[in-house]
């Protein structure tokens, strides 16, 4: 018995082997015999012999991670894919914690700095002079709109909201977490950076230069926070966010084309209107748009999977494969 004990243990290690390699093995139903203490030869199957070591045997799937099957042994089971391999989005809570704290620093920051500078005094006012701005910005200073400000309004606070649009999807429903978490760093992120440069900055709005606007609406501290666009900035993460997050769970999809027409579209005609309300320059809406696309692309591509390969010690039950396994496995 001891042989035929040895002889399986030697062929569960070379099944594990051939199996890594991506083959497939069949053995037949070997017999071998046994000779007992009486020195009768009785013939026992391997199938027989095996269940005297484990009632489950391991197989390896198609990215090599460990899978259960049940105890038919050396009959290799079609590869599964894990089901969390789906996803393309890892979270790491030590990073997860940085994009948030510093968020909430830059927008510490801009507080302290916006209260320190205050509103437009009537001195720095009379100061101010058309003829001074660059000429592809001066056509802004002839434009005030409250309608328009609306309109940016509507814009911005739907781009808020587009990326639960497709929250509903097979795909995206399971990483719901994943997709709020990055969502809010993207928020929070763009919103600190716009926020601090515009209380560095304290740069006038065009409705500043306008006289046909009161000095009611000039005198105040929203009236030099021009630089740079926070509407569009803001809107443009957000679509950029949607539109790339969308495209990573539905690579194939049809409606590609339109989510990306979106995402270019929408922060465009919110810099149209915040131009047309007189309160951005066409500089300030160019910088708001490149600093809010690039932080809507950039937050999903740092929690994107690496494809990688990691080796780990994985615990099993059966007495071969107990000490040491191979999983190789994308991140």
């Amino acid at each position: 018995m001891k042989k035929i004990v040895g002889v399986n243990l030697l062929m569960y290690a070379c099944v594990g082997i051939i199996q890594i390699s991506g083959q497939s093995l069949e053995l037949k139903d070997t017999v071998y015999q046994d000779e007992s203490v009486a020195g009768v030869h009785s013939r026992i199957s391997l199938n027989q012999t095996s269940e005297l070591l484990t009632d489950q045997a391991y197989s390896l799937s198609d990215n090599y991670s460990l899978k259960r099957t049940p105890a038919s042994w050396f009959t290799t089971a079609e590869p599964t894919q894990k089901t969390e391999s789906n996803s393309p989005y890892v979270i790491h809570p030590v990073r997860e914690i940085g994009f948030l704290t510093s968020s909430v620093v830059l927008s510490g920051m801009a507080l302290v700095a916006k209260n320190k500078e205050g509103a437009i005094t009537a001195s720095q006012l009379a100061c101010l002079q058309r003829e001074s701005i660059w000429t592809v910005d001066r056509g802004a200073t002839y434009h005030y709109s409250s309608s328009a400000h609306k309109a940016s309004n509507v814009l911005l606070y739907s781009s808020v909201m587009s990326p639960w649009l497709y929250l509903a999807g097979e795909k995206t429903c399971k990483d719901f977490g994943k997709i709020s978490l990055m969502h809010a760093e993207t928020f929070m992120i763009c919103w600190g950076i716009t926020g601090l440069t515009k209380a560095m900055v304290f740069r006038p709005r065009p409705y500043v230069y306008n006289p046909h606007v009161s000095n009611e609406v000039k005198l105040t501290q929203a009236g030099r926070e021009s630089f740079f666009s926070g509407h569009v900035a803001m809107t443009a993460a957000m679509s950029f966010f949607t539109a790339s997050t969308f495209s990573h769970y539905y690579p194939d999809s049809k409606w590609k084309p339109l989510v990306w027409s979106y995402a270019v579209v929408w922060p465009a005609a919110t810099g149209y209107y915040r131009y047309k309300a007189g309160k951005h320059f066409v500089s300030d809406i160019v910088i708001g748009y490149a600093i809010g696309a690039a932080t809507g692309l950039l937050v999903p591509k740092l929690h994107e999977k690496i494809a990688g390969k990691r080796k780990k010690t994985i615990p099993s039950s059966n007495p071969v494969l107990a000490k040491v396994a191979w999983q190789h496995t994308s991140q």
